[in-house]
């Protein structure tokens, strides 16, 4: 026969066990639901808009890659020369070679070229949503994207709503 002292650790383990279950499902849906709604609502409407290739928006790199290219055909609406696709696609190609030459070499001075490359890439970034939001919805743009800048996941949500 076990004595009380087992039988409760055996209880709250298997209370720890349930919250733990119930905590992984709950942010599996925190993360899984966002992901989906932005490729959805990217994936039409890059359909709308004639782009090729909308399944893009199911991979993670290459979703940012088919929200630039949307953003470009608002510039491109606007009168704008085309930038932001290729700007992403440098400063990504950019990205990997140094993260590849710092494998290679001990050279500390490549340290500060990814820092450089990435706030260029989140600079792109910013205006890709913000040139998508206007090319979908003009009136909310400016709203969504600071709310956006200030809490990312809702970019996923104002995406969605501009399919």
């Amino acid at each position: 026969m076990q004595d009380t002292l087992t039988q409760a650790v055996d209880e709250i383990t298997k209370q720890l066990s349930a919250l733990g279950n119930t905590l992984f499902y709950i942010i599996a849906a925190i993360t899984i639901v966002p992901y989906v709604l932005f490729a959805v609502g990217l994936s039409s409407a890059a359909k709308n808009h004639r782009i090729r290739n909308s399944w893009m928006a199911w991979l993670p790199i290459a979703r940012k890659h088919l929200l630039a290219e949307v953003a470009d055909m608002r510039r491109v609406q606007v009168g704008k020369q085309k930038k932001l696709t290729t700007q992403y696609e440098i400063c990504l190609v950019a990205l990997f070679a140094c993260l590849y030459g710092m494998t290679r070499t001990d050279n500390p001075a490549l340290l500060f070229i990814p820092v450089i490359v990435v706030a260029v890439l989140s600079y792109n970034q910013a205006f890709s949503y913000y040139y998508f939001y206007r090319l979908c919805d003009r009136e909310n743009a400016t709203a969504y994207f600071l709310l956006g800048l200030i809490v990312k996941p809702l970019n996923a949500f104002f995406v969605y709503h501009c399919r």
